[in-house]
């Protein structure tokens, strides 16, 4: 089997276990896991593949880098129980993990790299998940910090 349909099953493997994972660690264990083993996969891909096009996949990897360590530092500071009490390097690493996906869905997406396909359900998929990532930060999340529960919750 090829090496990105190991990271491939595995991955989805191990992403469809979450929701059976333990409530005592186990699900965040899991989860961190997963996001690992994909950078893992990614700079290994980047490394054997050298695109010709390399910023957006360096971007991706950059994204996912931050995502990782803002999260790491954010389900630490959970267990704390100071969650939210105010900004923090993990919002830092979660806004610049925003931000590098943003660019590097946007390279995908450009003109100037001619080499990714093009039509209308790639470049719309890719909007539509740029607005997803920027309204689950700084929308859906505030709602539930300052709220406990999101508004949208049926009582």
């Amino acid at each position: 089997m090829a090496g990105w349909k190991i990271y491939l099953v595995v991955g989805v493997a191990a992403t469809l276990s979450i929701p059976f994972a333990d409530a005592f660690g186990g699900r965040d264990i899991l989860y961190f896991s997963i996001v690992f083993f994909s950078l893992c996969g990614l700079a290994r891909g980047i490394m054997s593949h050298r695109p010709t096009v390399l910023s957006p996949w360096v971007y991706l990897l950059s994204a996912i880098g931050c995502q990782f360590a803002g999260a790491l530092i954010q389900a630490n500071t959970d267990a704390s129980g100071v969650f939210g009490a105010g900004l923090s390097m993990a919002d830092g690493l979660l806004l610049l993990g925003h931000l590098c996906m943003a660019i590097a869905l946007w390279q995908f997406a450009s003109k100037l790299h001619r080499e990714f396909p093009r039509h209308g359900f790639f470049q719309g998929w890719i909007l539509a998940t740029s607005l997803i990532l920027i309204g689950w930060q700084f929308l859906f999340l505030p709602t539930v910090m300052l709220h406990g529960v999101s508004s949208f919750s049926v009582q």
